[in-house]
């Protein structure tokens, strides 16, 4: 049986990768079994693990798991957005700027881990994201939020929504969940942001080599 460690710790920062980042991270991570990898259909049955795992099995009924309550559905946003791999570069990151974020859909468009000089070129999160959000009501202190996202790792492929609400302070924001497809605790930490040109760039990390910027480009 293959087993996909699925991390969960950036499903709080939905608006940057990523909804579902597929990796290992001990101790906040949960295991998918192969044989049905989708989210959605009759037969499958979704279960929360400790930590806000999550675990996908076929056969038996919805449940909850420890890590919060799980929906069926959370919006009716279409996945438009390109499959994006991530890449990496050894230079360091532009440091944030932040800025209100103009409402409208966006797709996410670029994933660039940095490294610093001299390091790798080779990303240490190997999987393939397409993700789309839209961004309502907002303002400078905060959005709404609304996202659809496919993450593909290792020959699986999971997708999940998430609804939640943005509060922004200087050049970080934080998102809370109102609603999600998968479990999770709900609320996550800051993480730093810029908006420029019809962009959203948002940062995961703050350490490098760890520092990746995804970028989601207004339609």
């Amino acid at each position: 049986m293959n087993t996909l460690q699925v991390n969960t710790k950036t499903l709080y920062a939905i608006l940057g990768a990523i909804l579902l980042t597929a990796a290992c991270d001990a101790g906040n991570s949960s295991s998918v079994s192969s044989g049905d990898a989708g989210m959605s259909g009759g037969d499958s049955s979704i279960g929360g693990g400790t930590g806000g795992g999550l675990g996908l099995s076929t056969g038996g009924a919805r449940a909850t798991g420890t890590g919060g309550s799980i929906s069926a559905d959370c919006n009716s946003v279409l996945n438009g957005a390109p499959s994006v791999s991530n890449t990496a570069v050894a230079q360091n990151p532009p440091a944030p700027t932040g800025g209100m974020i103009p409402n409208g859909t966006y797709y996410l468009t670029q994933i660039v881990q940095y490294t610093g000089p001299g390091g790798s070129t080779v990303p240490t999160l190997p999987e393939t994201i397409q993700q789309t959000i839209v961004i309502s009501s907002s303002s400078s202190t905060g959005a709404l939020l609304q996202a659809n996202t496919s993450a593909s790792s290792q020959g699986l492929t999971i997708s999940g929504e998430m609804n939640g609400a943005i509060t922004i302070s200087g050049t970080s924001l934080t998102t809370a969940l109102t609603c999600t497809t998968v479990t999770t605790s709900g609320t996550g930490q800051a993480n730093s942001y810029s908006v420029q040109s019809g962009q959203l760039l948002l940062y995961s990390g703050s350490i490098v080599p760890n520092v990746s910027i995804a970028t989601y480009t207004l339609q």
